[in-house]
Formats: structure tokens, C-alpha cells, sequence
């Protein structure tokens, strides 16, 4: 936490834009919790008739109607409070305040560049959009439970073969001789860390500040792929992780592939249109509009990434009529890498599952004619 705290203090002090972000969200102190959402309810109007937006709860394939202000919201979700925080130096509204500059600026810009084209887009605009995608890869459940399983996975790595002997130094270590009874509650911690059934997890502050501390580097690689706005059948939906990285061909398909390693990162900007980030050693040579099966495709392949829910327009059933598999119960998983060498120490990976762990003929990857 406290480093966190101290990059986001130099980012102020580097930068005269977001130092008035801060300034903001200092003004505006402690507002009572409220609802707030996932992706910006703007984004979402894009899919809405009469402000009405069809909703479906993938895992449990029930789907509604609702107005697009009321979609896609949790409590408190973005709010930086902790005792361990200094809200002078990170006020508990400072994520609201910055995704609030973040989708105004990124969505204007994502018109302009709808209107204008790709090639004739100015590079503030792409910038502005690329930091709008950049938080929305970030600010949802999805990276939220990845981090909570890599800090569990750590402190069970690092905490769970320790012995009474090496707790009771690491007790010592904060200063004071601890007594048996707290080795002993140390003991039972470690041996409830290694079976799973203790969890070590970030504050929900330190989760919401992940998107502050690495939005610029995302926004940074999506910047150096090459875009296209595709058009296709205006049966296109979006979902609660709308920014989807596709792996591609030699890609497992019952592992999330992460951005480096994605043939092509595809963003909805509407019932009708698509962007899509083409790894520029891996471009197709020709990048035309989807057909209706194509578009099926990439729909079902959102599915299959989004958390919890996805978006449509309210006349349609897209998002029931392609189901996917429910979300796995241990999304994230750690195995050992076996190293050969006289000198190899043990290494560990960390993967997240998708929906199709465990399906045994999974469907190819969306829209052949995106790679070669």
C-alpha cells in the first residue's frame, strides 16, 4: 500500500493535469458510498433504445431490461479508503474522479475517430481513447480476482513451508519477543495459508489503485498495435470486460492469454462496429467487415471472457442464444516449471483458466481471417 501510495504521489508531482485530479477529489472528501459502474453507463447507452439496455447474467442465463444508468453497478467499488492511507495524500475519491475525466475524454475521442477514420485520427484522440481502454482492461472483477490469486499464491509459496522456529524470527523481527501463544496462532495461519482454507488478500484499495499505477504502461502497448474500426452486422454486443484479448492460433484455449501474447485485442464501440489492435508482426494483409457468422464468433468469445455480464440491445438474445461455460471455480492457477540444469532453481506459473477449461472440443478461435 504504501508504495502504491508513494507512485501515485509522483505521478502528481510530475504531472500539473493529474495533480488537479487530486485536487478534485480532495473537494470533494467523503461522499456518502453509492452505486457506480463497471464500464461508463455512456459506453453503454451506445446499445440502448429509449435508454433501455438488455441485460444477461452469463453464469446463470437469466437476462432482463433495465435503463443503461442502472446497469453494471456495485457499491463503493472504486473507493480508495484505508486506515493504512493518508487521505490527504490519496483522497478515498481520487479513482472516481480520474475515471470520470477518463471516459469523457476517451469516449469524445472514440467519436471523433468513429467519424473521422482511423488513418485521419489525431494522435490526442488515440491517446485519450487507448487511456480509456487501458482502465476498463484494468478496473473490473477480472483483474481484481487475478490479483487476489497471485497475493494468495505468493504468501503460500513464501509463507507456507515456514517452520514454528522461522515464524517465531519473523515475529521478532517486528520488534518485541512474541509469546508461544502467538507462534502457535502463527503455526495454525500457515498451515490453513497452505491448505486454502486462510486467504491472503490485498485491501480493496490497493486492488482499485492497480489501474492508477499501471494504466499508462497499457495504454502505452495498445497505442503501438495497429487499429482498424471493422464494421459488422448490427448484432454485436459488449459485456463487464469489454476490452478482449484474442490469443489466436497456438494459443491454449483454456488459458487466458495476457496482452503481449494476443494476436489481436478487439474493443465493441457499437451494435455495429468493432476496433480491433492487431499485433503488428502478426497483421492480416486484408481487414474487412464480418459477416453474420463471423460476428457470432466474436460475440461468443466475449461471452467467454466477460466476469459476470453481458450487454445487448434490449430487443435482442444474443448473449443466451451463444451460451458459454460457467466461469471455472478456481480461476487462477499456479503449477511448478521444471528447469533442467546443474544450477536450476524451481520456478512457478501463474495462469488464469477460461470457460473453456475443461470443454473437450472448445471452438476455434473467432474470425479466421484476422491471422496469418
Amino acid at each position: 500500500m504504501a508504495s502504491a501510495q508513494r507512485r501515485m504521489a509522483e505521478a502528481v508531482a510530475a504531472d500539473p493535469a493529474v495533480s488537479a485530479l487530486f485536487d478534485e477529489a480532495r473537494k470533494r472528501g467523503r461522499q456518502p458510498s453509492r452505486q457506480l459502474h463497471l464500464v461508463p453507463k455512456a459506453y453503454l447507452r451506445r446499445w440502448a433504445s429509449r435508454d433501455v439496455v438488455g441485460v444477461t447474467d452469463i453464469d446463470h442465463a437469466r437476462s432482463w431490461t433495465t435503463s443503461y444508468r442502472r446497469a453494471a453497478r456495485e457499491r463503493d467499488y472504486y473507493s480508495l479508503a484505508s486506515p493504512d492511507l493518508d487521505p490527504g495524500l490519496t483522497p478515498p475519491l481520487l479513482m472516481e474522479v480520474l475515471l470520470s475525466f477518463v471516459e469523457s475524454e476517451g469516449l469524445e475521442a472514440l467519436t471523433r475517430i468513429v467519424a473521422v477514420g482511423i488513418d485521419e485520427a489525431s494522435d490526442e484522440d488515440r491517446r485519450s481513447l487507448a487511456a480509456l481502454m487501458a482502465f476498463q482492461y484494468l478496473r473490473g472483477e477480472r483483474a481484481r480476482e487475478t490479483l487476489k490469486a497471485i497475493t494468495q499464491h505468493y504468501y503460500q509459496l513464501t509463507r507456507g513451508d515456514l517452520t514454528e522456529n522461522d515464524l517465531r524470527e519473523l515475529l521478532s523481527s517486528a520488534g518485541s519477543e512474541p509469546s508461544d501463544d502467538e507462534v502457535n496462532r502463527a503455526v495454525e495461519d500457515t498451515f490453513a495459508l497452505k491448505r486454502g482454507d486462510l486467504r491472503a488478500e490485498p485491501q480493496r484499495a490497493a486492488l482499485v489503485g492497480e489501474a492508477f499505477v499501471h494504466a499508462e504502461k497499457i495504454a502505452t502497448h495498445f497505442l503501438g498495435r495497429v487499429w482498424h474500426i471493422v464494421e459488422t452486422p448490427r448484432s454485436l454486443l459488449t459485456t463487464d470486460e469489454p476490452v478482449t484479448a484474442i490469443g489466436g492460433p497456438g494459443s491454449p484455449r483454456d488459458e487466458a492469454v495476457g496482452l503481449d501474447g494476443a494476436a489481436v485485442v478487439v474493443f465493441p464501440i457499437d451494435p455495429g462496429r468493432v476496433l480491433t489492435m492487431f499485433d503488428p508482426l502478426r497483421t492480416p494483409s486484408v481487414v474487412r467487415a464480418l459477416t453474420v457468422a463471423e460476428t457470432d464468433e466474436l460475440n461468443r468469445e466475449l461471452l467467454a471472457n466477460a466476469s459476470r455480464w453481458a450487454f445487448d440491445q434490449p430487443h435482442r438474445i444474443t448473449a443466451r442464444r451463444l451460451a458459454v461455460p460457467r466461469a471455472p471455480m478456481a480461476a487462477t492457477l499456479r503449477e511448478e516449471v521444471e528447469v533442467s540444469g546443474p544450477s536450476a532453481a524451481g520456478l512457478v506459473r501463474i495462469f488464469r483458466r477460461t470457460r473453456w477449461s475443461g470443454v473437450g472440443r472448445p471452438p476455434g478461435w473467432p474470425v479466421k481471417h484476422w491471422y496469418r
